[in-house]
C-alpha cells in the first residue's frame, strides 16, 4: 500500500518539478516588447494617375502661359503700329476675345485659341502699316507711281477688310495682311527710290560744279562738311530712312552750293585783281611810250641807267 502511495506521490512531484523548470527557463529569457496594434486600413494601389494629372495640369499651364506671352507681344506691336486707332473696331473685338481667354486658362488647354488670337493681332499690325504706307503715297503724290501695282495693293487691303468683317481665322487674316503690307511697302520704297534719286542727282551735279573750280582745295573745310552730309544721306537711304535721307540730300545740296558760290566769288575777285593789275601795267607802258614820243630819253642816259641796273643786280 505504501509503495503505491509512494508511487502516486512521486508523479505529482515530478510534474511540479517540470513546471518549475519551464518557468525557470522562461524567466531567463528577456521579456518581449509590446507591439501596438495597427488598425487595418484598405489603401488603393499607386497607379500614378494623380501624378499624371498634376503633370498634365502643369504642362497645360506652361503651354498657355507661353502662348499668352506671345499674344501680349503681338498685341503691343499692333498698338505701336497704330492699329488701335486705324482699326479700332477690329482691335476692340480682339481685346474682347482676349478677356474671355483669360478665364480658366490655368486649367484648360487654350493654347490653340490664344495662338489664333495672336495671329489676329499680328495681322492688325501689318494692316496698320499697310494703311500708313497708302496714306504716305497719297500725301506725297509721287508723279511716277506704278498704277498697276497700286491697284493690286489696294485690292489686297480691301480683301483684308472683308476677312475682318467675316471674322476669318487668325492665320488667314495674317496671310492676307502680309500680302497687303508687302504690296504697299514695295510700292512705297520704289517710289521713294525714284524720289531720292532725283534729289541725289541734283546734289552730285552741284558737287561736280564745285570740283570743276577746285573747291576742295580752295575751301577745304566747308567742302569736307558738304561731302560728309552727302555720305550720311547715302547711309540713311541705304537704311531706308527715307525722310532723313531726303533732308540730308537737301542739306548737302545747300552746302555744295554755298561752297561753289564762295569759291567762285574768290576766283572772280582774283581774276578781277589780275585784270586790274594788267590794265595798270598796260597804262604804264602806254604812258612811257607817249613820254618817249614827247621827250625822248638820251641814249647815254639809257646806257647809264642800264649800267646802274646791272650793278644793282650784281
Amino acid at each position: 500500500m505504501m509503495s503505491k502511495a509512494k508511487g502516486q506521490c512521486m508523479i505529482p512531484a515530478l510534474c511540479a518539478a517540470g513546471v518549475l523548470l519551464v518557468f525557470a527557463g522562461c524567466a531567463s529569457a528577456p521579456p518581449a516588447e509590446a507591439v501596438p496594434a495597427v488598425p487595418e486600413t484598405t489603401e488603393p494601389a499607386d497607379t500614378g494617375i494623380g501624378q499624371q494629372e498634376t503633370g498634365a495640369a502643369n504642362g497645360t499651364l506652361e503651354k498657355n502661359r507661353a502662348a499668352f506671352e506671345a499674344l501680349e507681344a503681338a498685341r503691343q506691336a499692333a498698338i505701336d503700329a497704330g492699329a488701335q486707332e486705324l482699326y479700332a473696331d477690329e482691335f476692340a473685338q480682339a481685346d474682347s476675345r482676349r478677356a474671355a481667354l483669360q478665364e480658366n486658362w490655368e486649367t484648360q488647354d487654350r493654347s490653340a485659341e490664344i495662338q489664333d488670337l495672336a495671329n489676329v493681332y499680328r495681322s492688325l499690325e501689318l494692316a496698320a502699316k499697310a494703311r500708313q504706307a497708302r496714306q504716305e503715297i497719297e500725301q506725297r503724290q509721287f508723279p511716277d507711281i506704278d498704277a498697276e501695282a497700286l491697284a493690286a495693293a489696294e485690292q489686297a487691303l480691301t480683301g483684308l477688310d472683308s476677312l475682318y468683317d467675316a471674322q476669318a481665322p487668325g492665320a488667314e487674316l495674317l496671310t492676307q495682311a502680309q500680302a497687303a503690307y508687302d504690296a504697299y511697302s514695295t510700292l512705297l520704297l520704289g517710289a521713294y527710290e525714284k524720289y531720292l534719286r532725283g534729289i541725289r542727282d541734283k546734289v552730285l551735279a552741284k558737287k561736280q560744279e564745285a570740283d570743276d573750280i577746285k573747291a576742295s582745295a580752295a575751301d577745304s573745310d566747308n567742302y569736307a562738311q558738304a561731302q560728309a552730309l552727302l555720305e550720311q544721306a547715302d547711309d540713311d537711304a541705304q537704311a531706308r530712312l527715307i525722310d532723313d535721307a531726303y533732308a540730308g540730300y537737301e542739306r548737302a545740296y545747300e552746302s555744295f552750293s554755298a561752297v561753289y558760290e564762295r569759291v567762285a566769288q574768290m576766283r572772280a575777285a582774283a581774276a578781277a585783281a589780275i585784270e586790274q593789275a594788267k590794265q595798270k601795267a598796260d597804262e604804264v607802258d602806254r604812258f612811257a611810250a607817249e613820254a618817249d614820243l614827247i621827250t625822248p630819253i638820251p641814249e647815254e642816259d639809257i646806257a647809264d641807267r642800264t649800267e646802274l641796273e646791272q650793278e644793282a643786280a650784281q
